[in-house]
């Protein structure tokens, strides 16, 4: 079997592109689970907004720590959580962390930020970043 031109330009297109998905695949998997882990967070902390309210801080924090443990955050720590309470009534919990991330096809670091938000009244979740749905107050049995 004899290669045509067309059969070494396809092979040369070929391991071109082998050679950028080599350079450009880490970087892109490691946004994709930082999103990932930044979404998950956004969820863990509406949970918590919501157990603050309903059963107090104490129960709110335990439950940040362990859905925050449960969903292997690697990059998120529950120390990176502010617990804010300057208007009774109102329970809102923030989250900001950030991640170098290192590109070696440019040669340099960039630095990704993320933040997560939930404020909950007793209606429900208040208007903003964590207001996906609103939620009535838990009752105990």
């Amino acid at each position: 079997m004899t290669l045509t031109l067309r059969d070494w330009i396809r092979a040369a297109q070929l391991c071109v592109l082998g050679v950028i998905l080599a350079m450009v695949g880490p970087p892109t998997l490691g946004v994709v689970e930082l999103v990932r882990e930044d979404i998950r967070l956004d969820q863990i902390v509406i949970a918590a907004a919501l157990d603050w309210r309903d059963f107090g801080h104490e129960n709110a924090v335990n439950r940040l720590m362990a859905d925050m443990d449960a969903s292997d955050l690697k990059a998120i720590s529950d120390t990176d959580c502010r617990w804010v309470d300057d208007t009774p009534g109102i329970y809102e919990i923030r989250c900001a962390w950030s991640h170098e991330l290192k590109v070696a096809l440019v040669e340099r670091t960039f630095e990704l930020s993320f933040s997560s938000q939930a404020r909950v009244s007793h209606a429900g979740l208040l208007p903003g970043r964590g207001s996906l749905a609103s939620a009535p107050p838990h009752r105990l049995p």
